[in-house]
C-alpha cells in the first residue's frame, strides 16, 4: 500500500515490505508487493519453499515414495540443507534407477 510522510503531507509514497531485508531468511529474496497490495512475497531458492513467509528447505519426499517401480519397502531419504533433492533407500534386490 501506501502511506503519507510527514505531518499535514501533500503525498503519499509506497510502502516498502521488505524492510527487513533478511526477511525471507538465508535461502530466499524478499519482493515488495506492488500497490494496491501490501506486504511482500519471497523468491526461494531450489529445493526451497515459502513457508510462514520465509524459506525453508523443502521435503522432497513429501512427494516421492521411491517404490513406484515396486520396492514397497524402499524408504525415500530427504537431504539435508544446503544440498537439495532426495536419494532412495532401496530393498535387497532393487536399485535405484
Amino acid at each position: 500500500g501506501y502511506t503519507s510522510v510527514g505531518i499535514n503531507a501533500e503525498s503519499c509514497v509506497e510502502e516498502n515490505g521488505c524492510v527487513d531485508a533478511n526477511v525471507c531468511g538465508d535461502h530466499g529474496t524478499c519482493v515488495d508487493s506492488v500497490p494496491p497490495n501490501s506486504g511482500y512475497s519471497c523468491a526461494c531458492e531450489t529445493g526451497y519453499h515459502e513457508q510462514s513467509g520465509v524459506c525453508v528447505d523443502a521435503n522432497e519426499c513429501s512427494s516421492h515414495t521411491c517404490g513406484n517401480a515396486g520396492d514397497v519397502n524402499a524408504m525415500c531419504v530427504d537431504k539435508v540443507a544446503p544440498e537439495v533433492g532426495f536419494t532412495c533407500v532401496c530393498s535387497s534386490g532393487y536399485v535405484e534407477s
